[in-house]
């Protein structure tokens, strides 16, 4: 029977959550900054990152609410030698920042503890939660542009590979990901030492980019071009 038990309680262990593409958020409360460690919170919180510990918590109404300021800085810095950059003419050295802050990153959670079962519910951003505005692009638009010359412009002028002299300006991009969330559950105690949770959470998941960069270049034989995209 001990066996047994052992083995549910390891099933039941919180793991580590691995997700592709997604900027999974471990801060999920204010409280989080104080340990790094919420897993055995029985804090509001604990609707978060212990659902099934709710049920040991002090009877009756619990409510939490917190908010996070993110003060970002973002850099990138793209370097090309003139040898590497043959269609720019000259050699490259620039940095892209992004300090844009995320000044609202709310979470909030409220918990009913009736005894022998409590319920939950809670709300905040699983992952992204943020903006970053590059005013002046990222490197990628340099690279880009490079390659567009080379293999989409120049052919479509009957010059290919003969364009140069490319500079890039008005360049900006705006890239925003969220992710909130919201969790309805609640938890039953089997034992005083062991419980269980059950919950059904809603994610609405946003990513949006836009922006801008204008190339210009020389066409062998056509002479100064220019393009926007």
């Amino acid at each position: 029977m001990k066996k047994s038990l052992a083995v549910l309680a390891a099933l039941l262990t919180a793991g580590t959550l691995m997700a592709g593409s997604v900027d999974y958020l471990s801060n999920q409360s204010a409280d989080y900054l104080r340990t790094f460690s919420r897993n055995a919170s029985l804090d509001a919180d604990a609707a978060i990152y212990n659902p099934a510990g709710t049920v040991f918590m002090t009877p009756g109404w619990t409510f939490g609410l917190s908010n996070q300021s993110i003060f970002k800085l973002y850099e990138n810095d793209l370097v090309l030698p003139s040898s590497a950059s043959a269609v720019m003419g000259t050699s490259y050295n620039k940095d892209y920042k992004s300090t844009e802050p995320t000044l609202f990153l709310p979470s909030g959670e409220v918990i009913y503890n009736a005894g022998a079962w409590a319920g939950l519910l809670s709300f905040g951003v699983v992952a992204g939660g943020g903006t970053a505005v590059y005013n002046d692009g990222v490197p990628f638009m340099i690279l880009q542009g490079a390659q567009k010359l080379n293999t989409q412009l120049a052919p479509a002028y009957g010059a290919a590979s003969t364009a140069t002299g490319l500079t890039v300006t008005d360049t900006n991009i705006k890239a925003t990901s969220l992710f909130p969330q919201i969790t309805l559950g609640g938890a039953y105690a089997f034992t005083d030492a062991m419980s269980a949770s059950l919950g059904v959470r809603a994610v609405y998941g946003y990513k949006a980019f836009t922006g801008q960069a204008t190339y210009s270049y020389t066409t062998s034989g056509i002479g100064p071009q220019k393009a926007t995209y």
